[in-house]
């Protein structure tokens, strides 16, 4: 005979029932498409798995049953979606698979046979079960079954199943009629759908302790069950509003509406229900609901966590720096997110192994890349650097100088590196030919916001706005014009023999080696705001801020015009080196021309599909930073 637990209140927030068949989590389930959160939403297909945006799982809080401990198995896997429950974890792939981890006390991570050579397109986490959703729309459940909560009930035969939510002690199924089924612990009235949701679409579904949500295709939300602290009555403050998503946890409820911002209503002692003053002028993506903590991931990729933080569920841990968040999932007093997996291509001239990813990369973020003339660098998310390929001037050996201090930006030259850190100083390294590795005695005192190199020279931009520039002058491309004077830069670049400025006027200053007209800023641009620009041996580009690219100069090898394939696409990067240039547009792929002599313009088929986020070019190879 099983035991039965007093329910858990307010008061009783550090007990640890050994069941816990009131206090459940109360992540639903999560079909993502990019974002994702405690929220199920029936417009995704069934018969696909989820076709968003995936990558990496990141685990923090409580660990008493390993719930946070991702397992290796998921390492080289692509995770599209997430769930927690009050100790257990699961995590589904872009295979159609589900990893279960964490407590198993009631077989709730067994994966029941039934599902094998099945693709799951959804999963949610009950307090101590969990289901799956299938590609031919039916549910399986597993786990604790004391209520019948993993007795998915024969009404359901015949209908197809669009999304699915797991509670304390009940479950919930969207039909693809738009309508709910409950099934499992009723004490509450939880899993009894109320009478006015008839004639309404149901669109999406969210379950709590112990009370349940639909929102309806009108964009309002309907709440049943316990409702002593008014999680299961939305608020008054959402009325006129469009909700697009919702969230139910222990005793609080969330709702996403169509401008980005949440609102919270019910139990909020530890403020769960409270979205902090940070999401102000934020816009929201994903919500999610544990029993006492809240989180959102925003536009930029950043995630938010507020309420209890006795576990630390609502503290960022260190392994979200620098990673973009997709999704997010809120167990009892854990958290988990999808984040984005950035990684290097590189391709094109490997005489060096300048296009060999180094092993000492494995496991890091990478944030920003660079292309020398047979060497390349990587920063990471940690503030180091990592360099390799040709090391005849030691351009690939960082000196131990940055050692302790954070890197924040990184640029190469043919034979020489430049590093930028927090301090906003620069150290240089590698070939020293005409000074090129010595920085100026100019510079000390002044704090430097970005760097560039190429050929034998180097730029160095400072926050008055002035640039300094150091190494081989033959062709006074370290002589910053007179014309800048009075001028704010924003922006430089470094070609073979010449350099550039952008101005906080979005005009461009060009000057040092003309031989091609490479430094002859052309009329087409006058009138346009320029957004980006770059440097190659005898070229110059730039970006205006209608997405557009220019290019002038010449080669006599090879056409600088920009390739026909970028028209309708607007560019947001652009990156040159030698005889080559690469362009980085809006729907995160990239288009190369110019010389091939190495394959440096043969964008690797291994891009196809993938986002890629920043682009350099080298003196016969290309580099890109993209996302699994």
């Amino acid at each position: 005979m099983k035991t039965r637990m007093k329910p858990l209140t307010p008061s009783t927030t550090s007990w640890r029932p050994r069941r816990m068949l009131w206090a459940a989590m109360v992540t639903t389930a999560l079909v993502l498409s990019g974002a994702g959160g405690a929220v199920v939403a029936s417009a995704d297909p069934v018969g696909v798995p989820p076709s968003g945006a995936g990558g990496e799982v990141l685990a923090w809080g409580e660990n008493s049953a390993r719930q946070g401990n991702v397992p290796d198995s998921l390492k080289d896997k692509t995770v599209t979606a997430v769930a927690g429950g009050f100790s257990h974890s699961l995590a589904l792939t872009s295979e159609g698979k589900i990893t279960a981890w964490g407590s198993n006390e009631y077989h709730q991570t067994d994966l029941p046979t039934s599902l094998n050579g099945k693709t799951v397109t959804a999963i949610a986490a009950g307090s101590i079960h969990s289901l799956a959703l299938t590609s031919d729309g039916k549910v399986t459940a597993w786990g604790d079954n004391e209520y019948h909560q993993s007795s998915v009930p024969t009404s359901l035969n015949g209908k197809t199943i669009t999304a699915i939510a797991a509670g304390g002690g009940h479950s919930l199924a969207l039909t693809s009629d738009g309508k709910v089924t409950a099934w499992g612990r009723d004490n509450r009235d939880q899993s009894s759908v109320p009478a006015t949701l008839a004639g309404k679409t149901v669109t999406a579904i969210a379950a709590g302790a112990q009370h349940s949500l639909a929102l309806t295709s009108d964009g309002t939300v309907t709440g049943w069950g316990y409702d002593v602290y008014k999680q299961s009555s939305p608020p008054a403050t959402l009325a006129g509003k469009t909700v697009t998503a919702i969230a139910a946890g222990g005793l609080h409820s969330l709702a996403l509406t169509s401008d980005g911002t949440v609102t919270g209503w019910g139990y909020d002692v530890y403020k769960q229900s409270s979205p902090p003053a940070t999401l102000a002028g934020e816009t929201v993506t994903a919500i999610a609901a544990g029993y006492y903590h809240s989180m959102a991931t925003t536009a930029d990729g950043t995630v938010t966590a507020w309420g209890n933080n006795g576990n630390r569920q609502t503290t960022r841990p260190a392994s979200l720096t620098g990673r973009h968040a997709t999704a997010v999932a809120a167990g009892f007093y854990h958290s988990m997110a999808i984040v984005t997996v950035p990684r290097i291509a590189a391709w094109g001239w490997n005489s060096n192994h300048q296009t060999d990813m180094p092993a000492s990369l494995t496991g890091k973020v990478v944030t920003a890349i660079a292309a020398g003339g047979l060497h390349s660098l990587a920063l990471t998310s940690d503030g180091t650097v990592t360099a390799w390929g040709d090391n005849d001037y030691k351009q690939s050996d960082v000196p131990d100088s940055l050692d302790g201090k954070t890197v924040t930006a990184i640029a190469a030259g043919s034979g020489h590196s430049l590093a930028l850190t927090s301090d906003g100083t620069v150290t240089a390294w590698g070939n020293n030919w005409r000074h090129i590795s010595d920085v100026p005695e100019s510079l000390d005192g002044k704090t430097v916001t970005a760097i560039a190199a190429d050929g034998n020279h180097s730029l160095a931009l400072t926050s008055d706005g002035k640039v300094t520039a150091w190494g081989d002058n033959q062709y006074r491309q370290c002589d910053a014009p007179d014309s800048l004077d009075g001028k704010t830069v924003t922006a430089i670049a470094a070609g073979g023999g010449h350099s550039l400025a952008l101005t906080s006027d979005g005009t461009i200053t060009a000057w040092g080696h003309n031989n091609g007209g490479q430094s002859v800023v052309p009329a087409s641009l006058d009138g346009k705001t320029v957004t980006a620009i770059a440097g190659g041996r005898w070229r110059s580009l730039a970006v205006t801020s209608d997405g557009k690219v220019t290019t002038w100069g010449s080669d006599q090898l090879h056409p600088i015009d920009v390739p026909a394939s970028l028209d309708g696409k607007i560019v947001t990067a652009i990156a040159a080196h030698n005889e080559h240039a690469l362009a980085l547009t809006t729907d995160g792929t990239i288009t190369a021309w110019g010389s091939n002599r190495e394959g440096q313009t043969d964008v690797p088929m291994s891009l196809e599909g993938k986002t890629v986020t920043a682009i350099a070019a080298g003196g016969g190879h290309a580099m890109a930073i993209y996302e699994r």
